[in-house]
C-alpha cells in the first residue's frame, strides 16, 4: 500500500480594535494505492497419488505427501492462483473557517468560530468499484430460475408432495422472481463515488474566559467537531482465483502437474462485464449511500486557580459522538416488526419473549433465540 497526501492552506489574521479576526482555508488531496498481491500461486500436496489403490473406496494405504511433492503431483485442495483486485483511491477535502477573539473587557474574552468542511466521496481511478446494490431490480437470471421453478411445480412426480403443493399456493410460478442486481460505479450512468456528497458539515464553536480575580479564571465553551473519513467500497468481480485441477476422473489419470500447472490458463477477473450476473449465489455487500460523517458535540466548563507555583483546576467536560461507523444487516427485521411478533419482558425493557407467531425463530433455536439471515448485507461504512 502506498499513500500520498498533498495539502495547501492559507490563513489571514486581522487585528481590529479589541478583536483579532482570523480567516483560513485548506485543501487536501488524499490518494491511496493498494496492490493486493496475496500469495502468488500455491501448491498443496496430499497422498492421493501415492496410495496403493487411490480409487478404491477412498484409497488404501496412507501414501506420502513428500512422495507426491517429489513426483510433482499437487492435489486440488488449496492449490490455486489468485488475481486480486488492485485499487487507486482518491479523495479531496476542502475546509473554510473564520474565528473572532473578542476582548470584551479587561476581564472577559469571547471566542467565536465557524468552520465548514466538504469531503468529496472517494472514487477509484479505473472504476474498479462496487458500492451499490439494487434490491428492487429483477436479476437477468430471473427468467431461467422461474422456468426451472415452474418445471418443479409441474412435475407429475410432485403431485402428491405436500410441501411442493403448499409452495405452489404460497408462491405460484407466475410470481417467482429473482430480485437484486449488483451495480458497478462509473458504469452505465451509475455514480463513480462510493457515497453521496455531504454539504452539511457546518461546525460552530463558542468559548469564553472570565477573570474572577488576580489568580482565578473560569473558562468554558462548546463546539461541533467532524471527523474526516475514508470510506471505500467493495470490488466484487475484480478478483478471481484459478483452482488447480489435479485430475478430472477421481485420480485415475493426471491433469495438472507441478511441471505444467493450470493448463487451461489463469482466469482473468470478469470486472463489470457480467453486470448483475456477477457473483450470483454468493454474498453481496454494499455501502450506505448516506452514512453521514461521525461527529461530536463537546462542552466544557473549568475553574482554574494559581497558587504560587501550583495550578489547581476543577472542571467538567462532555463529549458525545454521533453517526459512528457500523455494519447493518439488511436481512434483519425492523424493530417495529420485531415488536409486532414478540412480547416484552423485564418490565418492557427488552423484546426477547417469543409470541404466538414466531417468524424470527428457527425450530432448532431456544425460545430466546432468533434465526440468522443470509444474503445481501448492507455495509454501513
Amino acid at each position: 500500500m502506498d499513500t500520498s497526501f498533498y495539502t495547501w492552506s492559507a490563513v489571514l489574521t486581522q487585528v481590529k480594535g479589541n478583536m483579532i479576526l482570523k480567516y483560513g482555508a485548506e485543501h487536501w488531496v488524499l490518494q491511496q494505492a493498494n496492490k493486493n498481491i496475496g500469495n502468488q500461486g500455491r501448491f498443496d500436496f496430499g497422498s492421493e497419488w501415492t496410495r496403493q489403490q487411490a480409487i478404491a473406496g477412498g484409497g488404501t494405504g496412507n501414501g506420502s505427501t513428500l512422495a507426491a511433492f517429489l513426483l510433482g503431483l499437487p492435489h486440488n485442495s488449496n492449490s490455486q492462483f489468485p488475481r486480486n483486485a488492485d485499487a487507486f483511491w482518491s479523495q479531496h477535502f476542502t475546509a473554510f473557517y473564520a474565528q473572532n477573539d473578542w476582548r470584551v473587557t479587561s476581564k472577559l474574552t469571547i471566542n467565536m468560530g465557524l468552520r465548514w468542511d466538504y469531503e468529496t466521496p472517494i472514487t477509484e481511478r479505473y472504476n474498479r468499484l462496487t458500492s451499490i446494490f439494487d434490491p428492487t431490480a429483477v436479476n437477468p437470471i430471473s427468467d431461467i430460475a422461474q422456468a426451472a421453478y415452474a418445471k418443479i411445480l409441474a412435475n407429475p412426480a410432485n403431485a402428491n408432495n405436500a410441501g411442493v403443493q403448499i409452495l405452489s399456493q404460497l408462491l405460484p410460478a407466475s410470481s417467482f422472481k429473482v430480485m437484486g442486481a449488483q451495480l458497478f460505479n462509473g458504469v452505465s450512468g451509475v455514480r463513480r463515488a462510493v457515497i453521496n456528497p455531504n454539504y452539511k458539515e457546518i461546525q460552530p464553536r463558542l468559548g469564553f474566559a472570565y477573570r474572577l480575580g488576580p489568580n482565578t479564571v473560569i473558562r468554558g465553551g462548546f463546539g461541533r467537531f467532524a471527523q474526516a473519513s475514508f470510506i471505500t467500497g467493495g470490488q466484487n468481480g475484480f478478483s478471481r482465483t484459478t483452482n488447480f485441477t489435479a485430475t478430472n476422473d477421481n485420480f485415475r489419470t493426471i491433469n495438472d502437474t507441478l511441471d505444467s500447472p493450470f493448463r487451461s490458463g489463469i482466469l482473468a477477473p470478469t470486472g463489470s462485464s457480467l453486470g448483475p450476473m456477477t457473483n450470483l449465489g454468493q454474498g453481496v455487500s454494499w455501502s450506505n449511500p448516506n452514512p453521514g460523517r461521525f461527529h461530536s458535540w463537546e462542552y466544557s466548563l473549568h475553574l482554574q486557580h494559581q497558587l504560587k507555583g501550583w495550578l489547581f483546576e476543577l472542571g467538567y467536560t462532555h463529549n458525545k459522538t454521533y453517526d459512528i461507523t457500523q455494519d447493518l444487516n439488511r436481512n434483519l427485521p425492523s424493530f417495529a416488526l420485531w415488536q409486532k411478533y414478540r412480547s416484552p419482558e423485564n418490565n418492557g425493557s427488552s423484546w426477547n419473549r417469543v409470541g404466538k407467531n414466531r417468524p424470527f425463530r428457527s425450530p432448532e433455536m431456544p425460545p430466546s433465540g432468533g434465526s440468522s439471515a443470509h444474503g445481501a448485507v448492507w455495509e454501513d461504512k
